[in-house]
């Protein structure tokens, strides 16, 4: 993104997480900052919000305080667990999914999805993601996260 001329800022909270974050990030152009959440860039103009690495209990938490607050586009999120459980709760609030994807790395999955929380969605409903029916992995998938279910 960066390199489209986008300025990329990642966020921390914790200090030992900020430092990690630091060494991780030091070779590539991003402003690191230390706070929760993304309270040390909300005077800021955001073209687009990356929510990654967190259960989908604490990336719905950013997603619904910081929708309400900023007037960001977009988020993409990618949950470490939960996905189904997030799917779902996608659907209850009617949040439009403009892109999806599904990856697998190291025997795991990694569902992503864009969303703009700004403009409803008035799909059917019926919950099951289909935003993933053309990936090799979907049957895969479905199972893993039926098994992990955490909700």
């Amino acid at each position: 993104m960066s390199s489209d001329g986008h300025t990329v800022i990642a966020t921390e909270l914790s200090r030992p997480g900020f430092r990690q974050l630091q060494e991780r990030l030091s070779a590539w152009p991003v402003d690191v900052r230390r706070g929760n959440g993304l309270e040390p860039i909300l005077n800021e103009p955001i073209d687009i919000v990356v929510v990654a690495g967190l259960g989908f209990r604490s990336i719905l938490d950013v997603v619904m305080r910081y929708s309400e607050m900023s007037s960001c586009p977009f988020f993409v999120v990618q949950p470490m667990q939960g996905a189904l459980v997030f799917r779902h709760t996608l659907l209850e609030r009617n949040w439009t999914i403009v892109k999806a994807q599904l990856t697998r790395y190291r025997d795991r999955f990694y569902a992503t999805w864009m969303l703009d929380p700004y403009h409803l969605d008035k799909s059917d409903g019926l919950g099951m993601p289909n935003e993933f029916l053309d990936s090799p992995w979907y049957q895969q998938w479905l199972e893993y996260e039926r098994r992990s279910d955490p909700g």
